[in-house]
Formats: structure tokens, sequence, C-alpha cells
């Protein structure tokens, strides 16, 4: 009896302290989407005549950090060490129901140098350069 209860005791704790060690949000890639971690280099000028996202910031660098799950069809087109230019769905400004309607989710508006954890698919070329799509992210400050 005793030594179950030292092992239920033992499974417990375990658990709190894996659930603890990964305090990132939950994000699921879809089939043709990866969900990375990385760090937000610097914002681009508009690069495309045409898009815009509602805010001020659409475009940026980013620098991934790691690939934490990828969808079924996506294919990693990068390389690790160069960061990918991004465009923002709804922007980097900070979005939520009040400046795009029918959004869900609330986005904080990010900063150079901010460390994010985001879904991106390959939508395109721009300048002879990659063109990814961030549809979803968080900030982990």
């Amino acid at each position: 009896m005793v030594s179950r209860i030292f092992i239920l005791c033992f499974i417990v704790i375990v658990g709190c302290q894996n659930n603890q060690a990964s305090k990132l949000p939950t994000m699921k890639a879809s089939r043709d989407e990866a969900v990375v971690i990385g760090k937000l280099i610097q914002f681009e000028e508009s690069i495309s005549k045409g898009i815009d996202c509602g805010n001020k910031h659409c475009y940026a660098k980013i620098q991934i950090e790691k690939v934490k799950e990828t969808g079924r069809d996506f294919t990693k087109n990068f390389e690790q060490e160069k960061p990918i230019l991004a465009y923002f769905t709804y922007g980097a400004d900070g979005a939520d129901s009040t400046t795009h309607k029918g959004l869900q989710e609330i986005f904080d508006a990010l900063k150079q140098s901010d460390k994010i954890i985001a879904t991106i698919k390959l939508v395109g070329e721009v300048n002879n350069q990659k063109l990814y799509q961030v549809d979803m992210y968080k900030n982990l400050k």
C-alpha cells in the first residue's frame, strides 16, 4: 500500500514538473504550417503594393530559433541560420476584435527583439526572397 502511494506521488510530481517546464502557449500547426519559436529581428517597409494588414507593421524579419511542430504538407524551406521574411496577417502592432472585425484572438503589439511563438506557412516569393505568412503568434515575454 505504501509503495503504491509513493509511486502515485512520484507520478504526480513528475507530471507537474513537466507542465511547469513548458510554459509555452499551445499552438498547433495545420497541414501546411509550422509552429516556430523565433526572435523578431527588424520590421520591414511595405514590400508589396496592395497587400495591407491594417497596421503599420505588416512585414518583419524573424530569426527562427526552433521548429516545434510541422504539418504534414509543410516543407522546411528555410535555413535556420538566416532570418526569414514574414507577413503578419493581422499586423504586428496588436490586434483584437476592435481592430479586425470578427477576430477572436488577441495579439500583443510586438517590438524589435521580442521572442515569439508563431505559425508560419510559405505563401510565395518577393524580390527573390521566400515570404512566410504568420497567422497566429504569442509574445514570449
